[in-house]
């Protein structure tokens, strides 16, 4: 049987043969469901990778700022011992000045105004001896700062907002009992001269509470995500503060395996000295 093929099924033959799914069957310009799940599931697992990433860069990030103020405060420290015959900064108290608030005053030498219960026996921000030295009083401010609130309210989630400093100043007398407004300690560097310092680049200048029992527990600011406040400091914890030595060098340290070793010890180590290794170590 012959059948002859006209020019018209010619020209379509050729269409056909250049665009055959065209002529067969047309496919929809869109994602089918089984698509979109695989896609939403690769989302899903690269963004679990990459969130604690991105959490561990922020919390260097907030280091990276402690440090700088930490920094800045330092170069304060030496201007005002430029202007003051090398000695460094005594406390300044105030007329209500509380023996409860005896040590944190003694330790008040920069930031803001204290607030509620610590506002009367604080000095005010512009009887800080540092402020004068410094552009803005937010460097004494520690951007994780977690507070040391198990046993006072107005301290329970920010160290700043309540003494109006995040940083611990370390030249008056570590023990507490010794932190009289007339009283002056062999350890003690607050209103010396600089050249009483033995060993300028391990002495601390100033500190934050992770680096030391305070009102009975440890304290966890920098690099940790447990609790802000913990009895007795044992690893994986992080008791790691970051710290301004005499000589303006600034560091973050962890005393983790110290302070669970030794609790709250204050003899030197190779890493740091809180005193002169000469004095006794308060106990």
């Amino acid at each position: 049987m012959h059948i002859e093929m006209t020019p018209d099924d010619s020209a379509m033959n050729r269409r056909m043969a250049r665009h055959p799914i065209q002529f067969w069957r047309r496919r929809p310009a869109a994602f089918t469901l089984i698509e979109l799940l695989v896609v939403i599931a690769i989302i899903a697992v690269l963004a679990s990778l990459l969130l604690p990433a991105l959490s561990r860069a922020k919390a260097r990030a907030r280091v990276t700022v402690c440090l700088n103020n930490l920094h800045q405060v330092g170069i304060g420290a030496k201007l005002y011992l430029d202007d003051h015959e090398a000695r460094f900064p005594k406390a300044t108290f105030t007329p209500d000045t509380r023996l409860i608030e005896l040590f944190p005053a003694r330790m008040a030498v920069g930031g803001k105004d204290a607030t509620r219960g610590f506002a009367s026996g604080l000095p005010m921000a512009k009887d800080r001896l540092l402020n004068l030295y410094l552009n803005a009083r937010e460097l004494f401010r520690c951007p994780d700062d977690r507070g040391v609130g198990h046993t006072s309210h107005d301290l329970e989630k920010n160290v700043y907002d309540g003494l109006g400093y995040s940083y611990f100043y370390n030249g008056p007398p570590l023990n507490a009992n010794q932190a009289s407004a007339n009283t002056e300690s062999a350890e003690a560097f607050e209103g010396k001269k600089e050249t009483f310092i033995q060993q300028p680049t391990l002495h601390i200048f100033f500190y934050e509470p992770p680096a030391r029992r305070l009102n009975g527990a440890y304290y966890q600011w920098h690099l940790s995500r447990g609790p802000a406040w913990i009895h007795q400091p044992a690893l994986p914890q992080k008791c790691a503060p970051c710290l301004l030595f005499v000589d303006g060098h600034a560091a973050l340290t962890d005393f983790t395996r110290h302070l669970a070793k030794f609790g709250a010890d204050y003899q030197p180590t190779p890493n740091w000295v809180w005193q002169n290794p000469a004095a006794r170590s308060p106990r």
